[in-house]
């Protein structure tokens, strides 16, 4: 009996602090790219579509590594999504094509955001 208990105890310690982490791994890592998202896209404003293009490689390989330990904890289709937005950001940023990639830009910022939200504990999320 006390083995089952403390069994459970530990389990559910486990399951909490798993979840902890995942939230806030998930908050970090969106914040970086969304930052990193940001800083091109006033490098785009700015006209300056040569260190965009630099800063461009640097936001994919962030998210090339972010992508696999997002893909436990993040659906598919969310993933799709902000891959899909990147490659147009990259695509509109390389044809030095303002508006769009502006467009873009935005749409992985709120991707990003909308993911991290998603994961927090919050009563709408439970329910």
């Amino acid at each position: 009996m006390v083995k089952n208990v403390i069994t459970l105890i530990l389990s559910i310690i486990i399951l909490i602090s798993a979840g902890i982490w995942q939230i806030d791994y998930l908050n970090k890592t969106s914040m970086y790219a969304m930052s990193d998202t940001e800083y091109i896209k006033n490098l785009i404003q700015n006209d300056n579509f040569k260190l965009a293009n630099e800063h461009i490689k640097e936001l994919e390989n962030t998210w090339n590594g972010m992508k696999d330990t997002w893909n436990i904890f993040v659906t598919h289709d969310e993933i799709d999504d902000v891959e899909e937005a990147m490659t147009n950001f990259k695509m509109y940023t390389l044809q030095e094509n303002k508006e769009e990639a502006l467009v873009y830009a935005q749409q992985i910022h709120q991707n990003l955001n909308h993911i991290a939200k998603n994961q927090q504990v919050r009563f709408e999320n439970i329910f």
